[in-house]
């Protein structure tokens, strides 16, 4: 779940970055409290940890940051230095792009052979796409990854027939879903049920809209990719 981690980290330390930017970028200081300090620093730490197998660049500012970001005062509050806090929002803004997400599918390995070789076939046709007519054939091309991926997993003994409605040889959403019930039954697997509905439905999205720009085909790429990971993992797991 590396992925689902450093974003869960992202999202933490992006939530403190925009609690105090308005002051900080506007030339005005800031003092937190030790424990506050001491909090972020752990977490830039895990983030740094997590992030380094694929981005060395983005670990050795977060290593820089996690040293200098923080400054003690004479009275026992803790400054912020206003130059690695810029840098901090720098390296949460990559880590939350389109292209971290497909630097980390790089190193993806999923047990299906073909679906890595559409994964890079994926990834580099996104980086060359300039127009229209190519930003729509990556949308297809995601589209048939995402309902690859459900037929590798789903078994029509998992269909429960929860919505009175027989799951289709293309309905990726439906197949999907059904395995992930199947496999990740009881209360200890309920957040990552959740977080898999949410993955699952997102992908149903940007795979159903058209893709007729940059903007969106790498919304398909990352959410596509992040639904193969997630599964990748699960199926692994569910297998041993």
């Amino acid at each position: 779940m590396q992925m689902k981690e450093i974003q869960a980290i992202t999202k933490r330390l992006r939530k403190f970055y925009d609690s105090l930017a308005q002051v900080i970028n506007s030339g005005g200081f800031v003092n937190v409290r030790p424990d506050k300090a001491y909090t972020v620093k752990m977490l830039i730490q895990e983030l740094k940890v997590k992030v380094q197998p694929y981005s060395k660049s983005s670990a050795l500012l977060l290593d820089d940051i996690q040293n200098s970001l923080f400054a003690p005062n004479f009275n026992g509050t803790i400054g912020i230095n206003p130059y690695r806090f810029g840098k901090l929002d720098a390296v949460l803004t990559y880590l939350e792009s389109a292209d971290f997400v497909c630097n980390f599918a790089k190193y993806l390995d999923t047990p299906w052979e073909d679906i890595n070789d559409s994964i890079r076939k994926l990834l580099e046709d996104s980086s060359n796409a300039s127009d229209r007519l190519s930003y729509n054939q990556v949308g297809v091309l995601g589209r048939e990854i995402y309902i690859m991926l459900a037929k590798k997993v789903y078994r029509p003994e998992m269909d429960t027939g929860e919505d009175d409605k027989k799951i289709g040889p293309a309905d990726a959403k439906g197949m999907i879903s059904s395995y992930i019930k199947y496999v990740l039954k009881g209360k200890s697997y309920e957040d990552l049920r959740n977080y898999s509905d949410k993955a699952i439905k997102f992908a149903e999205h940007v795979t159903h809209n058209k893709t007729d720009d940059k903007a969106s085909m790498e919304i398909l790429v990352t959410a596509v990719i992040a639904l193969v990971s997630l599964i990748s993992i699960v199926y692994k797991c569910s297998s041993n």
